[in-house]
């Protein structure tokens, strides 16, 4: 008995260190920040805003959750990206994350992005005001959901399972499962709408 304990015990041990070492928040951090950075749309930046862009830090929150196993959240607010002292013209460019959506109606939400990391899979999803979305991969890599069937088949039933089953704990309610589990039956919602390019501020 004691052996099997012991046994037990090592394994727990083994799994918890692999975890450690996928999750490596640093290092996901910078990968999130090169994805992100497809999703400003600037346009051709200068060294000096490059480097600015890769050195600054990213500030994100790691939302929680209930039900999700192996994934964290991460959401993107409203924050300096990067910026830019223009010698010749003495004044500086500040490029900004987005603050608004595509969609007019939006106004006045917030406009942030969540990405979800898969630290098992070691693979990043976009779920909210990205221009593409992934929430049908990270749907089909749930299988293992007791109540899991193909997008085709998603009905009420199913819609009403997942949200009792899964949860991020966010003033907004975004991202909004139900509206991405009705997505993936062809409704479409705001949640797939997309914040607009990053704003910029020049300041003498």
């Amino acid at each position: 008995m004691k052996n099997k304990l012991l046994i037990l015990f090592v394994l727990l041990l083994l799994t918890t260190a692999g975890y450690t070492q996928q999750m490596d928040t640093s290092l996901v951090l910078k990968n999130l920040k090169m994805r992100l950075f497809s999703e400003l749309r600037f346009n051709i930046l200068s060294e000096s805003a490059l480097n600015d862009y890769i050195n600054r830090k990213l500030n994100v929150a790691i939302l929680k959750s209930k039900g999700f196993d192996n994934i964290v959240f991460f959401q993107v607010s409203f924050q300096v990206l990067a910026s830019d002292t223009v010698t010749d013209q003495n004044n500086t460019i500040y490029y900004f994350t987005p603050q608004d959506f595509t969609n007019v109606e939006q106004e006045g939400e917030p406009c942030y992005f969540v990405y979800a990391f898969d630290f098992k899979r070691n693979e990043f999803y976009r779920l909210w005001g990205t221009r593409t979305n992934d929430f049908l991969l990270f749907y089909l890599n749930m299988k293992d959901w007791k109540y899991w069937k193909p997008p085709s088949k998603i009905d009420k039933t199913t819609v009403r399972k997942f949200i009792e089953t899964y949860t991020i704990e966010v003033e907004s309610n975004v991202p909004d499962f139900e509206c991405l589990m009705l997505a993936l039956t062809g409704k479409k919602g705001y949640c797939l709408y997309y914040c607009l390019p990053a704003s910029i501020v020049r300041e003498h």
